[in-house]
């Protein structure tokens, strides 16, 4: 990613309960001179298939649009603590634009954060963390 590219991650939630939120990721690799800013919003959304005898799923899902630089995708990792330690959540790169966490649980609390990886396997620092908390039901 060069210094004057922009990535735009949306972060949609499916909990029960509805509600906004936004924040700025930071993206930056060894070869850039300054980190590359990225816009964030989520947004939660009512569930209308829920049961009194179904489980809720919820699952958080992270979309970006495409970097016009050589980046080969992007490592997610998360934490259910603030400020990490993240573990990585990706077995590989993820080539694509969208990366969906069903793993999540009901009533946790999980902080994401983003590495770019370039062609040459390379990897950035983390961006800016980004919370998602699920409903206990």
């Amino acid at each position: 990613m060069s210094p004057d590219q922009q990535v735009e991650f949306q972060v949609w939630f499916h909990p029960t309960v509805a509600g906004n939120s936004s924040s700025t990721i930071t993206v930056g690799t060894s070869s850039l001179s300054t980190s590359v800013k990225l816009g964030v919003a989520g947004s939660a959304t009512n569930s209308t298939t829920s049961s009194p005898s179904s489980v809720p799923s919820h699952a958080v899902t992270l979309n970006w649009d495409p970097s016009a630089s050589s980046v080969a995708g992007y490592h997610i990792y998360r934490s259910e603590t603030s400020n990490g330690p993240f573990q990585r959540i990706t077995s590989s790169i993820i080539p694509s634009l969208n990366y969906r966490d069903a793993t999540v649980q009901n009533g946790g609390h999980y902080y994401y954060v983003v590495t770019a990886v370039e062609a040459d396997g390379s990897e950035s620092i983390y961006s800016n963390e980004v919370a998602a908390v699920i409903p206990s039901t």
